[in-house]
Parts: structure tokens; C-alpha cells; sequence
């Protein structure tokens, strides 16, 4: 019997452990672990990462831009404005050009007159010819001269000097009103006048007359409506190091107002008499 008994506890024991093999247990088939959850864990973590990355990388961007901004103060405005200026022209000419043509070709199809595709062809070829090559260099004089270097020292040298470099209401009021009303019709928009005739060799004093013009219909109104509330926020709440970029950012797109003016005023010269091309300032 004693003997029986051992048999009888190895065949169970036998039993027991063929069932253990890999991917088996006891009571049957092993039931494999997921990873889904830890993979998932771990993409979403590097996922992280790697917007921590980025994230980093433009906080790194914009700290060597406002170091520079900062550190080389006229040297950044100046880099700023005049590139900023020299492509508001280009693009200001480049909408001018497309409306000479849509004019001429209405007049074309008015006349039964089509252009030819040599014709097309040739005027892609001479696009860059169409350009005013000298009025864009007035843009870029301009721009990195005044916009640029006189601004910064007007605005963050002269003005904390003269109004001080609180930003309560008062301050900021004095500012802005002195700029609107003082400085940008005595200087501002005179100045970009001034470089449009000297670049252009045209007559100086018949430039000043045409800004006069040009100021005594809607110049100046325009003026007023946009870059009065552009001005608070300048002085209320852009950094000093950051008000010439923020004020080019705006005056790109007041290009477009005032190229409307100044391509009136040369099209209303062309039909009365010769007469300076208009200054497209920018404020």
C-alpha cells in the first residue's frame, strides 16, 4: 500500500507539471499580460518631450531676438524698418502693376483689342523691369533711417525725458497725443515726403506742396484712426526694446491705406500736369 501511495503521488505530480509548460498555468492557458497601456504611456512621453523640445527651442528664439533687440537697439531698428519698408513698396508697386493691367485689359476687350500670348510672355520676362527700383530705396532710406534709428530715439530716449516713463493714464495720454499731433505732421509724414523727392530727383518744394495736399483731404484722418489706438498700445504695453517691430508690423499693412492715397494723388497729377510722384509714406 505504502508503495501504491508514492505511485500515486508521482502520476500527480507528473499530471501537474506537464500542464506548466510556456503559456500554460495550472488551471489552464496563460492569459498574456498587455503592454498596450505602458506603450501607450511611453509614446505619450515622448510625445511630451518632444513639444518640450519645441517649446524650448522658440522660448531660445525669441530670448537671442529680444537680446538683440535689447543689446544692439539701433542696429535691430534699423534692420527691421527698412526691410520691413523696402517689401511694403514692393508689394504696394506689385498691386499697382496689377491693376495698370486689369485697367488695360478692359480696355482691350472694350477696343476688340486682345493682347497676344508673346505679348504675355514678354511682360512676365520684363516683370523686375516694372519695378521703381528708386522709389524702393526711398522706402529703404526711410525706413531704416527715421522709422527705425530717429523712432527708437524719440520714443524710448527723448519721450521718457520729456513725459517721463510712468504708464498711468496721464503719461500715455501726453505721449500719444504729442505724437499725433505734433510729431507726425510736422515730421513724420514731411520726412517720407523729403526722401521720396531727393530720391527720386524730383522738385522738393513742389513735394512738400503735394504732401499739404494729400494732408488737407484725408491723409491725417486716416492717420488718426489707425495709429491712435496703435499708439496706446505702444506705449501702455509693448516693451521699450519691442515697440519699433511692433510699430513696423502694423505700418506694413497701413501701407496699403496710404499707397491708395498717394496712387490717387499721382493719378490725378498725371492727368493735370507733371508733377513728383506721391511720397508713399508709413508711419
Amino acid at each position: 500500500m505504502g508503495r501504491a501511495r508514492h505511485y500515486c503521488w508521482a502520476l500527480a505530480a507528473f499530471a501537474l507539471l506537464s500542464r506548466c509548460r510556456p503559456g500554460r498555468t495550472f488551471l489552464g492557458p496563460a492569459v498574456p499580460r498587455r503592454a498596450g497601456p505602458v506603450r501607450a504611456l511611453g509614446a505619450a512621453s515622448r510625445g511630451r518631450s518632444a513639444t518640450a523640445r519645441a517649446a524650448g527651442g522658440e522660448m531660445a528664439l525669441l530670448d537671442s531676438v529680444d537680446a538683440w533687440f535689447s543689446t544692439q537697439p539701433y542696429q535691430s531698428a534699423f534692420a527691421v524698418a527698412s526691410v520691413k519698408a523696402s517689401a511694403s513698396d514692393l508689394l504696394a508697386q506689385k498691386g499697382e502693376q496689377m491693376a495698370r493691367d486689369d485697367h488695360a485689359d478692359g480696355e482691350a476687350k472694350g477696343g476688340a483689342l486682345a493682347a497676344t500670348s508673346a505679348d504675355k510672355a514678354q511682360d512676365t520676362d520684363n516683370i523686375l523691369e516694372d519695378f521703381s527700383w528708386k522709389r524702393t530705396l526711398a522706402f529703404f532710406l526711410y525706413g531704416g533711417f527715421y522709422q527705425g534709428c530717429a523712432q527708437y530715439f524719440i520714443f524710448n530716449v527723448c519721450y521718457p525725458v520729456w513725459f517721463g516713463e510712468g504708464q498711468d493714464f496721464v503719461t500715455i495720454a501726453e505721449k500719444v497725443l504729442f505724437d499725433q499731433f505734433v510729431l507726425t505732421p510736422f515730421l513724420c509724414l514731411p520726412m517720407a515726403y523729403l526722401i521720396k523727392a531727393l530720391t527720386l530727383n524730383a522738385n522738393v518744394p513742389a513735394g512738400m506742396r503735394q504732401y499739404l495736399e494729400d494732408a488737407s483731404n484725408d491723409l491725417l484722418i486716416k492717420y488718426w484712426l489707425i495709429w491712435g489706438p496703435v499708439q496706446c498700445l505702444t506705449f501702455g504695453v509693448v516693451p521699450p526694446q519691442w515697440r519699433i517691430p511692433f510699430i513696423a508690423l502694423v505700418s506694413f499693412f497701413w501701407l496699403i491705406v496710404l499707397s491708395s492715397i498717394t496712387s490717387r494723388s499721382d493719378a490725378e497729377g498725371s492727368r493735370g500736369g507733371s508733377r513728383p510722384a506721391g511720397a508713399a509714406a508709413e508711419a
